[in-house]
């Protein structure tokens, strides 16, 4: 495994997907052997790995870190801690009041609080089978205890009485004491206690509590199978295709399954699945398989998927199907670690208090791949947790310890970003930006910090990713230029993707406006962004932005693909002309749409306005020069019949002559009245 991890990787050694996939393919036959040698169905599975960080809300806390938003706060580590459920890797004494809450409902009959008992300690969690985050000690027995309590209420006989084919070799007729009964009961009482039959089932097939009893199996997966209950429907196939107390009968377990797995019951798929597979039918079995996946059958189901891949990607030279296979490889060695418990035990010693020990198991479980123990190793030794530090043994300067330790954070942090995790692509920026672990400590690394919050961006999970590439732009640091118009996609991004920044992505933007009207008012470098960011706002197509690169390439492909559908839909209408029968398709020619006219007969009317009111200034201004020339004539006269002084002073106090009529005084006596009346003004 830790061989495969570094040519899946490239650590030491040149990436090679197909000697990772001989490797891990080793790895986990040897793990799927020793599953199959368990009883049938399998191998009870190890507990799930936990991670350290997710126990806290994440790598950033809770609402800042990806592992407790979106989907992710699914996960019952996550659920744990932010207290919506109790955990025994948290708050054990919460967890106890849980179960002695459903322990009260269930003794006082209540069906689903017995079932859920039932479920806790067959599956050994309060979550799902194998969850360490709601890890309970498993017991067989109180299990069937409470399963029987729902069963009894409709068959009140025990199995071991019953005789109804099978094993039993005939099947009882009516009125026998040997009779299987079943009362009337409502149907969700009767749902209910197929599912318990169907569990009761599989612990006498398994031997789990009980002494193994092919005949009880039997005769628990018959009632289940009575109520439609789909895990008695596969535990029947499964019993008829091994031959488990019954003769073998391959066409009547193969319908069994299919019944089973069109309600998409994990195993059944499963089962399904490996049938075929016998048959050389990969493309229906990768079908069945892929379903399985997603259940409780999940590690078989990844098993047998990646054997799958494996096979066409040697008949094929797939480099995608290589790649698909070594994922299924890998996670089978992983999770069905019976031998190799390495992980389990550095959980152990860190819930003892242990961290040093812990530390040491995590970090050579990450050296084998395990990607949950390279995000412990590195969350561990994080400068802002200062849960451990680590001492340089070949270096003899003190001062260089914290350097060092610092390094074995960002690689692990760095294995584990190259594993998917966003948080660590997000960590791996911080430390870059910082200059932290780097091989100059202190001076920073903007262009790869960029990088990595880039790649974490392209995720489309991450806020804290968006935003860091947001303040990146705003201020051109470790980026091509200072851009604000990408700056606010980013912080627009942010918020989208996480509401819970509203507030900081509010006061970023409030800044970036303020600096971007700052850079266009005093012609800095950044005007033209500047200019841009505030153009922006009289756009009409804002809805449809791209914020990164992989959304730019989906927005093209998307437009690309309307355009071609859009072009279809033009030919089949006549080429582009319209359908001559529908007269409202008349205008549309050679893809010309209604908004398209629209838009022609806006632009129509605007030149027409903006003419009437050139031809209007024209007038206006041809008035007003046909008056200042009339003026001039008027004044040259009035010199003319003006006497000489001295008439002027023998006519003594006689009066002025008077003033012209103004020939437009009907409009009023302004200059330009008669001007402004013709222009319309």
């Amino acid at each position: 495994m830790a061989l495969g991890f570094r040519y899946k990787q490239g650590i030491g050694v040149a990436s090679s997907c197909w000697n990772a996939l001989e490797l891990y393919e080793k790895a986990a036959e040897d793990t799927y052997k020793r599953f199959k040698a368990g009883p049938p169905g399998g191998l009870t599975l190890p507990y799930t790995k936990i991670r350290i960080s997710d126990l806290d809300g994440g790598a950033y806390g809770p609402g800042a870190s990806v592992a407790s938003t979106g989907f992710a706060v699914l996960n019952p580590a996550v659920q744990a801690a932010l207290n919506r459920q109790p955990s025994s890797t948290r708050d054990p004494s919460a967890l106890e009041d849980l179960l002695e809450y459903h322990i009260y409902l269930a003794e006082h009959g209540d069906v689903k609080s017995s079932l859920f008992m039932a479920h806790v300690y067959y599956h050994g969690s309060i979550y799902s089978s194998s969850e360490a985050a709601g890890a309970v000690r498993r017991d067989y027995r109180r299990a069937l205890t409470w399963l029987l309590r729902v069963a009894k209420d409709v068959w009140p006989r025990k199995a071991g009485e019953v005789k109804r084919g099978g094993p039993a070799g005939y099947t009882a007729k009516p009125g026998d004491k040997s009779e299987d009964v079943q009362l009337k009961v409502e149907d969700h009482l009767l749902a209910h206690a197929g599912s318990a039959a169907g569990m009761i089932g599989q612990m006498y097939l398994r031997g789990e509590g009980v002494k193994q009893d092919f005949a009880r199996a039997w005769i628990w997966f018959s009632r289940g199978k009575d109520t439609g209950d789909p895990e008695s429907y596969n535990g029947l196939g499964v019993m008829l295709r091994d031959g488990l107390g019954v003769p073998v009968d391959i066409v009547t377990a193969t319908n069994y399954f299919e019944a089973a797995a069109k309600v998409r019951h994990s195993g059944a798929n499963v089962n399904l699945g490996r049938i075929h597979m016998d048959m050389g039918d990969l493309d229906n079995a990768a079908k069945c398989l892929t379903v399985a996946s997603m259940g409780e059958s999940r590690f078989e189901a990844v098993y047998l998927l990646a054997k799958v891949n494996a096979r066409i990607a040697r008949k094929e030279q797939s480099s995608d199907s290589c790649r698909k296979a070594l994922s299924g490889f890998k996670h089978t060695a992983e999770h069905g670690d019976w031998s190799t418990r390495i992980s389990h035990k550095a959980e152990h010693a860190w819930r003892r208090n242990q961290r040093q020990k812990a530390l040491l198991g995590w970090a050579l479980a990450g050296e084998m791949g395990y990607e949950s123990a390279q995000n412990n190793v590195a969350y561990m030794l994080d400068r802002a947790n200062s849960r451990a530090r680590v001492l340089d043994l070949t270096s003899s300067n003190v001062k260089q310890d914290g350097n060092f330790t610092d390094r074995l954070a960002l690689m692990h942090w760095t294995r584990s970003a190259a594993q998917s995790n966003v948080d660590a692509m997000v960590k791996m920026g911080d430390y870059y930006f910082h200059g932290i672990g780097t091989g100059n400590p202190g001076q920073p690394a903007y262009e790869k910090a960029a990088a990595c919050y880039s790649a974490a961006a392209d995720k489309g999970v991450s806020a804290l990713a968006y935003w860091n590439l947001g303040w990146m732009y705003e201020n051109g640091i470790g980026v091509a230029r200072q851009d604000f118009h990408l700056a606010k996609r980013y912080y627009d991004t942010a918020v989208e993707t996480n509401v819970e920044a509203y507030l900081p992505v509010t006061l970023s933007l409030i800044k970036l406006h303020i600096r971007a009207i700052w850079a266009a008012v005093f012609r800095s470098e950044s005007s033209q962004s500047a200019i841009s960011l505030l153009s922006s706002y009289a756009s009409s197509d804002r809805g449809n932005t791209a914020y990164t690169e992989a959304e730019e390439q989906q927005a093209a492909v998307k437009e690309k693909q309307a355009e071609e559908k859009l072009k279809k839909v033009y030919e089949e209408q006549g080429g582009g002309y319209g359908d001559p029968n529908e007269p409202e398709t008349w205008a549309a020619r050679e893809g010309e749409t209604d908004e398209d006219l629209d838009d022609m007969i806006e632009s129509g009317l605007l030149i027409l306005a903006l003419g009437g009111l050139a031809y209007l200034a024209y007038v206006r201004q041809n008035v007003q020069l046909q008056l200042r020339r009339e003026r001039r004539e008027q004044g040259d006269d009035a010199q003319q019949q003006q006497p000489h002084p001295t008439q002027q002073q023998e006519q003594g106090e006689q009066q002025p002559a008077p003033r012209q009529p103004n020939p437009w005084a009907p409009l009023g006596d302004e200059p330009n009245a008669a001007a402004n009346f013709l222009a319309g003004l």
